[in-house]
């Protein structure tokens, strides 16, 4: 799991446009119950290279608490709503209003008018208060996401998570009806491997792959903004949570497909990264191998992501491609909110 970080309040940001709003024939959205459903369709080439998940499951509830009792493990009451106790087994909380918006706390249990989360929310920790506004999700699982495979090769292709420990883990699909993600025994079943908003995917093909995300119970478009853990001394893998439009991303991304390293729709210049402490890496296709695309640190004085020579990242990266931060602390990396073109 991600563990919350009791850090210093971050910074709020405004919603931006995003790819959604010139729809490809390899990507779709639709309304239906006040969500908005998407698919995606992306090229994925042999060998390593590095995606998000830029979609989510359903809400299933959104309003404002009524009551706190704060702790290491904090318990938000919600009067009048009837829930099912014991029904968020696999879910989070989600802050959707001021400053700490987007961040989501797992769900350790719930009665049908209290859930208790992971996580102080009390002064001594995000300092919430009594009443915020906050919506519960099942989180995004391997199952979920890679839905019959999504297009990968079983047993051939790989997926990789990185963990706040510094762990990884690998997983594969085995077809075998009706079909599972697997753990790297090539039988423990894992389709309940939680993926959180924003966390990375490094895959392995063995051969071009044409993937599908949305298929499964990961087809929503997320339209708050989103809180992504880094910890300090390791690799995080992340993303951003915009759908890939373009069909082969590494290769054929438009600049409305793509978000400028220095951009406030990628966040990075207003998540209160160290001034040249934290480490941002990029990654591509060069000669068909996976190869960097450069090093780049956060320059306070100048408000950008620069190169190690100073000079301001004149690079982007295709929605739904995943990069790498290596934080010299525990931080939070803040992405906007995700806005569908009218």
């Amino acid at each position: 799991m991600f563990r919350p970080l009791s850090l210093m309040p971050g910074r709020t940001f405004g919603l931006y446009l995003a790819a959604l709003g010139a729809v490809s024939p390899s990507a779709s959205v639709g309304q239906q119950a006040g969500d908005i459903l998407g698919i995606y369709r992306f090229q994925a080439p042999a060998g390593v290279s590095l995606w998000t998940c830029a979609l989510a499951t359903k809400k299933l509830f959104q309003g404002q608490s009524t009551g706190v009792v704060p702790g290491s493990m904090s318990t938000i009451t919600r009067s009048g709503t009837g829930w099912v106790p014991g029904d968020f087994r696999l879910h989070y909380l989600e802050i959707t209003d001021g400053p700490w918006a987007g961040l989501a706390l797992d769900i350790a249990s719930n009665t049908a008018t209290t859930v208790t989360v992971q996580g102080n929310i009390g002064p001594a920790g995000f300092h919430l208060g009594e009443t915020f506004s906050f919506a519960i999700r099942k989180h995004a699982t391997l199952g979920g996401i890679f839905h019959q495979g999504a297009g990968l090769n079983a047993f051939d292709d790989s997926i990789t998570l990185l963990y706040g420990n510094g762990s990884r883990k690998t997983f594969y699909y085995d077809d075998t009806a009706p079909g599972h993600v697997v753990g790297d025994d090539f039988s423990t079943i894992k389709d309940e491997e939680i993926v959180y908003p924003g966390q990375g995917l490094l895959l392995n093909c063995s051969g071009g792959r044409n993937l599908t995300f949305g298929e499964g119970e990961v087809r929503y478009l997320k339209d708050t903004p989103t809180k992504i853990p880094l910890y300090g001394g390791k690799v995080n893998f992340v993303g951003l949570m915009n759908p890939v439009v373009a069909s082969d991303p590494l290769g054929t991304t438009t600049a409305a497909e793509r978000s400028a390293l220095g951009s406030a729709a990628l966040g990075l210049v207003n998540s209160q990264l160290g001034e040249y402490d934290d480490l941002i890496s990029l990654y591509g296709r060069k000669g068909g191998a996976f190869a960097p695309l450069g090093l780049f640190y956060y320059d306070q004085g100048v408000g950008a992501i620069v190169d190690p020579d100073g000079v301001p990242a004149a690079i982007s990266i295709p929605h739904g491609t995943a990069f790498t931060i290596k934080p010299t602390g525990d931080r939070y990396y803040t992405q906007p909110a995700v806005v569908v073109g009218q």
